[in-house]
């Protein structure tokens, strides 16, 4: 039995915990419109969830913080009644809450830290951008700002993704959830083979660019753009790499995510998304950054270690992503 001073403590406690618990977002869309409440957005722009393009840091933050409201939620149930506990998840909670919001960081000038990250290219210093990263157990969201208001999404993926799914299944997933691609870019590495690097979407408000970082980053990244003026925003923030010649893996690989039974119908993408006769250049308008292979520098002052080890070491092939396997899709 508890005593009465431990009893006040818990029931203050719970109290204070409770409210920030206590309302969870209808799922009924009716009931929402009836409520006041924003509906959550559909399609490939269901990333934003409730928010709209244009939305501050602050709005920003106030999502992120009701998921992890609702995350603690169980936990505080399950802790009712023990004063130590729910002391310890209201301080685990509070910790998690500062995590998310210490990552906002101003491109003012001085270094940010994402000089050399997955996201350098993504903005400008001195252009009143700014930035808010949000982690979950499946990819990192980058939420960026331009004179405060949200104009792109950046989903990196943890890279346990790339070994396991290859970047055409990864597309074909995205494909299974928003429809066929509006287009499909591609990039040949020197003395390398033509392979695809990113597959465009669009509804009303979003413009989503899957693209293929594992060269660099061993990640996949998906891009979601404020479709009427962040698009142009976008644009011209990388350098253009030179359209590669075709083969027949890549016509395979195309007729693969279209759907193509085989690759007699990849002449012409454009046939399979209007269903049309079209005369199209399939190059056209690639945009991927050129890779530059370079081989790595000799340590200096050593001697290069040899024995069995090394030699079977070298002798074992890079691992390759498996097929297959369900990757969560933004």
């Amino acid at each position: 039995m508890l005593r009465p001073q431990t009893a006040w403590l818990t029931a203050a406690l719970w109290a204070f915990a409770a409210p920030a618990l206590a309302t969870e977002p209808t799922a009924d869309p009716a009931a929402a419109e009836a409520d006041g409440k924003p509906k959550p957005k559909t399609g490939v722009s269901s990333i934003l969830r409730t928010l709209d393009w244009g939305a501050g840091s602050a709005q920003v933050l106030d999502l992120a913080k009701a998921d992890i409201h609702a995350r603690f939620e169980k936990r505080f149930d399950a802790a009712r009644g023990d004063t130590f506990a729910i002391d310890r998840l209201m301080r685990e909670r509070r910790d998690e809450v500062k995590a998310v919001e210490d990552t906002l960081v101003n491109f003012a000038g001085g270094r940010s830290g994402y000089e050399a990250s997955i996201v350098a290219d993504e903005y400008r210093t001195n252009a009143g951008e700014s930035m808010l990263r949000i982690d979950d157990a499946a990819a990192q969201r980058y939420y960026f700002f331009k004179d405060g208001a949200l104009w792109k999404i950046v989903v990196a993926h943890n890279t346990t993704v790339t070994r396991s799914v290859k970047f055409t299944d990864f597309v074909k997933q995205v494909k299974g959830k928003n429809g066929r691609p509006t287009d499909m870019e591609w990039a040949t590495p020197p003395g390398g083979t033509r392979t695809l690097k990113k597959a465009i979407w669009a509804d009303d408000l979003t413009q989503l660019e899957v693209e293929d970082r594992s060269e660099f980053f061993g990640t996949f990244v998906m891009r979601f753009i404020e479709k009427n003026n962040g698009v142009a925003l976008d644009k011209g923030r990388r350098r253009e790499a030179p359209a590669g010649a075709g083969s027949d893996a890549a016509d395979g690989m195309l007729a693969d995510i279209m759907g193509a039974a085989d690759g007699s119908e990849t002449a012409n993408v454009v046939d399979e998304l209007t269903g049309s006769a079209h005369n199209v250049d399939l190059s056209r308008g690639a945009t991927e950054q050129e890779v530059i292979r370079r081989d790595p520098a000799p340590a200096k002052g050593r001697k290069k270690r040899g024995g069995k080890a090394a030699k079977k070491r070298a002798a074992e092939p890079e691992p390759q992503p498996a097929d297959g396997g369900d990757v969560i899709i933004y």
